[in-house]
């Protein structure tokens, strides 16, 4: 048992340990890390590959992640011999493999099956770096779909994609288990997709009703020419605008609302939207990208809202 301690101990302190994957997935409340643990993790629409479970295998402070992704984070075991392609990541291959392998061997212990699809095999052979090399690139213009038949989900370190070390995993069955979870001691608050999404549209109105403005108010020759210009960004400094010229007829503008209506301006609908993560960036009131952390400095807890950890993940 003391043996066994000190692995499962040793495993949480590794990136990849044998077998087993220690990932990491930013959220923005306990609520949501609850509803993973009880009803399963809910997949969105979107991201770089597709409709997936997003993770970061290796964790460190990022504001950017903060930002954008949530302060409250999750730690997770993933199983990485089931069904998991690995690329650009020689230390991952050779704790997994053994060694440095492509895409191809890795396909043929995975899936030999998959290897008979010619579309898989015109992209695996486009992947190489070069003859004789061991590496293959990255998941880029991968046949996603295709690979969906055979494999999980995958690896990928990219020094060059801002979340570095990601896991992507499309079947979580058996796969992954959520162990603990902690608080980034920050508190960014994030607004909601309903909220985003009136944000955009909000912003697309004023757009319209600048370039209105800029055209027949201020008569200029091409009205985005004047779309940075002080006197419109700000809908009470427009409202003066029209006030000052139409008289008693716009008197009664109070908000941005009023406006669109007075000009006939009809808002799109953005009601099924897509809303990708990096929005939040730049959603939030106050700045605390001073606030400095390690792994170590935080609380990994095993309970969220009376839930025992661990618990099995699976998709929603």
């Amino acid at each position: 048992m003391k043996l066994l301690l000190e692995n499962w101990r040793e495993y949480l302190n590794e990136r990849v340990y044998g077998n087993l994957i220690s990932v990491y997935s930013r959220t923005t409340s306990e609520s949501a890390i609850a509803s993973i643990a009880t009803d399963g993790w809910k997949v969105g629409n979107y991201g770089d590959w597709g409709p997936a479970i997003y993770m970061v295998y290796g964790f460190g402070p990022s504001d950017y992640a903060d930002r954008t992704y949530g302060t409250h984070v999750m730690k997770l075991a993933l199983k990485a011999n089931n069904k998991l392609l690995i690329f650009e990541d020689p230390e991952a291959m050779k704790k997994i493999y053994g060694k440095e392998v492509s895409i191809e061997e890795q396909l043929m212990k995975i899936s030999p099956e998959s290897l008979k699809d010619p579309s898989i095999i015109a992209w695996i052979r486009g992947t190489e770096y070069s003859a004789g090399s061991k590496l293959s690139k990255g998941p880029r213009g991968a046949p996603i779909e295709k690979l969906k038949k055979y494999i999980n989900g995958f690896l990928v370190k990219s020094d060059s994609h801002k979340d570095g070390h990601t896991a992507v995993l499309y079947n979580s069955d058996d796969v992954l288990t959520l162990l603990s979870w902690a608080k980034i001691p920050k508190d960014y608050k994030f607004k909601t997709d309903a909220q985003e999404r009136e944000a955009i549209a909000q912003e697309d109105i004023m757009i319209s009703i600048r370039y209105t403005i800029a055209g027949e108010y201020l008569e200029a020759e091409d009205p985005w020419d004047l779309e940075d210009d002080p006197r419109l960004q700000q809908i009470e400094d427009i409202i003066v605008i029209i006030q000052e010229q139409d008289g008693a007829r716009a008197e009664d503008l109070v908000s941005i609302e009023d406006v669109a209506n007075y000009f006939g301006i009809i808002p799109d609908s953005y009601d099924d939207m897509p809303m990708y993560r990096n929005t939040r960036t730049y959603s939030h009131e106050t700045d605390y990208s001073h606030v400095s952390y390690d792994e170590k400095d935080l609380q990994w807890k095993k309970n969220i809202k009376g839930i025992a950890l661990p618990q099995k993940v699976k998709m929603s």
